[in-house]
């Protein structure tokens, strides 16, 4: 997860903690069922959702696997 774009921001690693389940689709599955939910007025909640789920998209079932890891170790 070298590529920059991989990168999570702190708040999208809040995000990540709210919303991670056991796999990467279940995650994503998760955070577009939220972003289902959201406001019109809540763009950038939206924005970060979204980006979020880009970047999950973008990586491995592999490099999820080390994000469970982490988020284990961190609880």
């Amino acid at each position: 997860m070298k590529d920059r774009n991989k990168v999570f921001t702190s708040d999208e690693h809040m995000m990540l903690m709210l919303y991670f389940q056991e796999d990467r689709t279940g995650t994503i599955s998760s955070l577009q069922n939220m972003c289902s939910q959201l406001t019109v007025e809540e763009t950038e909640l939206s924005t970060m959702a979204h980006t979020l789920i880009g970047k999950l998209n973008g990586i491995s079932d592999a490099d999820f696997l080390l994000l469970e890891a982490i988020q284990s170790v961190n609880a």
